[in-house]
């Protein structure tokens, strides 16, 4: 009866405290290594989290060189394709100006050849 007593009488014994104490301290060493674990999951999260973004950065780099090739690429067959429709009107230009090129000196000397006819037969030129 005696320990019945002493537990309802309201007052705690210093070995009680001390008892609860010791409980209190274990819980709070099995609570402290829950969050060592914890800590070391998030570690192993975060070493995951960084081999992720190690190979998006390769990602991405074979991603850009695959984009500059195609941009490359494509841009050469673009040029091409408007080269081969160029050059031909690019060369009809320049056969229409020599045709100009030949017509104007064909008509320059038609137009010194009736100068000297007409001063030879006498006839005024006017404009």
């Amino acid at each position: 009866m005696s320990n019945n007593n002493k537990l309802q009488n309201g007052f705690a014994t210093k070995k009680d405290i001390q008892r609860l104490e010791k409980v209190m301290n274990r819980r709070f060493e099995q609570v402290d290594k829950r969050f060592v674990q914890v800590d070391k999951r998030f570690e192993q999260v975060d070493k995951r989290f960084e081999q992720v973004n190690d190979q998006f950065k390769y990602f991405r780099a074979d991603l850009k060189e695959d984009w500059d090739f195609f941009k490359s690429d494509a841009f050469r067959k673009f040029e091409h394709r408007w080269q081969q429709k160029i050059d031909p009107i690019l060369k009809e230009i320049e056969k229409h100006r020599e045709k100009e090129v030949i017509f104007f000196e064909q008509n320059r000397r038609t137009q010194n050849l009736i100068e000297k006819l007409a001063e030879k037969v006498g006839v005024e030129i006017t404009d």
